[in-house]
């Protein structure tokens, strides 16, 4: 067998194809030779592919700014949000307790499920209701629906 012959060539010994038991053994024959080489330049610098390097400044930069404007579409979203909730209520319009609250923040003072009031002031998420049993009734505007 000449590629068999050929394997062991460095190795010193010949491929004896009779002896089969010691053939496994000629595998580490050269293990001693192998060594791990180094460079020994350590000065070197890569190389900058400028092409690169200015296509991921422009990348970085267009990541920026979508997150600049995604942020802004947020806040200006949240305010028109606020803005529409407070619309809800205007100061004149008729107003119940909502029949899911069974206590409200402020209490029921003179006040039930039964009275209809008209909101004379709006503040944050406040509201002032006069109702016939009480003309100046603090209220959570979450609280409070329109009266039919």
């Amino acid at each position: 067998m000449e590629v068999s012959e050929n394997i062991y060539v460095n190795s010193g010994k010949k491929f004896n194809s009779s002896n089969r038991d010691n053939s496994c053994e000629d595998i580490y024959v050269n293990e001693d030779n192998v060594k791990t080489y180094r460079s020994k330049n350590t000065t070197e610098k890569p190389v900058i592919n400028t092409a690169q390097s200015r296509c991921s400044t422009v990348i970085a930069a267009c990541l920026g700014l979508t997150g600049v404007l995604l942020l802004a579409a947020i806040i200006v979203l949240s305010l028109k949000f606020i803005e529409e909730r407070h619309r809800l209520f205007r100061v004149g319009d008729q107003v119940r307790v909502k029949a899911s609250v069974s206590t409200p923040k402020y209490e029921w003072g003179r006040a039930s499920h039964k009275s209809v009031g008209v909101v004379t002031a709006l503040d944050g998420e406040n509201m002032t209701v006069a109702f016939p049993e009480q003309k100046s009734w603090k209220a959570a505007v979450s609280e409070m629906e329109l009266a039919p």
